[in-house]
């Protein structure tokens, strides 16, 4: 989405935004955003029990979701989605330099 700014100094220039939809998009497809589980994780029977019932799948916040790809209103993600996709390690820091 492009929006007509106005800077203080009276220079107009268009800014890209994201739209909402375009946010959602990034978290559904970026695990390095999605938010940190807020709710214990299932045990092993009610992950296997959602991989094989699709219509409610519990999200990492305890929200219901529908569709085993999809992101409750808070961005969380259903737990077997969750727990199955990679994610990069993170980087060691390095050391300081003297």
């Amino acid at each position: 989405m492009l929006i007509d700014y106005t800077h203080r100094n009276g220079h107009r220039e268009l800014i890209e935004i994201p739209t909402p939809a375009d946010v959602l998009e990034q978290i559904r497809t970026n695990p390095d955003l999605w938010p940190k589980p807020t709710v214990e994780q299932p045990d092993d029977e009610t992950i296997a029990a959602m991989l094989y019932d699709s219509e409610d799948l519990e999200a990492t916040d305890g929200c219901t979701l529908h569709e085993p790809d999809g992101i409750c209103q808070h961005c969380h993600v259903a737990w077997p989605r969750y727990l199955t996709t990679p994610r990069p390690k993170p980087r060691p820091r390095q050391k300081e330099r003297p």
